[in-house]
């Protein structure tokens, strides 16, 4: 690790410390925060993943490559299923979860006109998800490859199904990141 590095894993714990009190004292509003909310938490070993080993190890077609993506990292085993994020509910979305767009997320998209798809797409991809996988050789949405170009973020495919897919990404991390 470079110096920067090594000095932000020593700082991070004591920032991280610091704005827990400003949050628990109500200096600083947590709850609107995104930003804040990630300093606060972050992953407490320090483990992660490289999102070019979880594609390698998960045999996964790449649609799009983000620019950053060899320092790109997965923080957190949890992955999700963005339906409600697609229709509009915001609330409890964490962009560091791996996205996985199946089905069902599929066939409401594919129902919108093009307009309407673009609409609801662009309000996902603008969170920055680590990464978004569609299952099932599922083909890409024109509007799709778009955002994540404009957004920068990697657009993975899969020749799985949805839910063997999940069971196989949570279990990889979940050794990865124990």
């Amino acid at each position: 690790p470079q110096l920067w590095q090594v000095r932000l894993q020593v700082t991070l714990p004591r920032v991280q410390l610091l704005l827990l009190y400003l949050v628990r004292r109500n200096f600083l509003y947590k709850k609107n925060s995104i930003i804040l909310n990630r300093i606060l938490e972050v992953n407490p070993m320090n483990y992660y993943v490289p999102v070019t080993s979880f594609i390698n190890e998960l045999h996964l077609d790449v649609i799009h490559n983000s620019s950053d993506i060899d320092d790109r990292n997965i923080l957190i085993p949890d992955v999700s299923r963005p339906g409600m994020m697609l229709l509009g509910f915001r609330q409890h979305f964490d962009p560091r979860r791996i996205q996985i767009i199946g089905l069902m997320e599929y066939s409401y998209l594919e129902g919108l006109n093009s307009t309407e798809r673009y609409y609801h797409l662009e309000r996902f991809f603008c969170e920055h998800p680590v990464l978004v996988v569609l299952t099932r050789n599922l083909s890409v949405f024109d509007e799709m490859r778009d955002l994540a170009i404009k957004y920068d973020v990697p657009l993975l495919g899969s020749s799985t199904s949805t839910s063997e897919f999940m069971s196989a990404a949570i279990s990889y991390l979940n050794v990865e990141l124990a």
